[in-house]
């Protein structure tokens, strides 16, 4: 079986997360401190950070965080879990995942 080295997802590959370095040094336990994963997958998802122009005061704000191969895929995934309430105070025509 052939196996694949990808970055982590959760330190970018940075080894350690800074945020957590009060925690063991904040090593990243997703990928136990070495900066990627190995996985059977030739491709794996990507954490994207989904925005959008809230529409009250005309600021970029977070809509949700959605796991996927592209960006246009999570923009799907955050559309799909949120009512049309929850979205109707964004401008969805400046959605775009980072």
């Amino acid at each position: 079986m052939t196996t694949y080295k990808h970055p982590c997802d959760r330190c970018t590959g940075n080894k350690t997360i800074k945020s957590y370095s009060h925690v063991a040094g904040g090593v990243c336990f997703k990928c136990m401190g070495k900066g990627y994963v190995v996985s059977n997958k030739k491709t794996v998802n990507k954490r994207f950070e989904v925005t959008a122009i809230f529409k009250p005061d005309n600021t970029r704000c977070v809509i949700g965080y959605a796991s996927a191969t592209t960006a246009d895929k999570a923009i799907a995934l955050i559309l799909q879990r949120k009512t049309q309430d929850n979205l109707s105070f964004y401008d969805l025509s400046t959605i775009k995942a980072l």
